[in-house]
């Protein structure tokens, strides 16, 4: 559970990423997390609140998914959303969002 600095670092390797947007930041993520578009305006620049974190989170895997399925035709796109529904239960997406 996250509980710390936007500012990441991964464990495994020097990467360095954004807690918003999970862009690579190459050594050091402290600058682009100060002016990340996904960040609040007025969140803290670099300690969020949890629960905000994870709302920011929620919305860009949303719009993620969205994006991949206005890739598919439409009938597709309703099967493929029917199938999904439990693992996008899991990232805290409705279905019926996904129209």
């Amino acid at each position: 559970e996250f509980d710390g600095c936007a500012a990441l670092r991964c464990c495994a390797c020097p990467c360095a990423f954004c807690a918003w947007c999970l862009q690579d930041c190459g050594k050091d993520a402290h600058a682009h997390v100060r002016a990340c578009a996904n960040k609040p305006p007025e969140s803290d620049d670099f300690f969020p609140d949890v629960q905000e974190l994870r709302d920011v989170q929620v919305k860009q895997r949303k719009c993620n998914i969205e994006a991949y399925l206005d890739t598919l035709p439409p009938d597709v796109r309703r099967a493929v959303i029917a199938q999904m529904l439990p693992q996008f239960a899991e990232l805290e997406i409705q279905g019926t969002d996904l129209t």
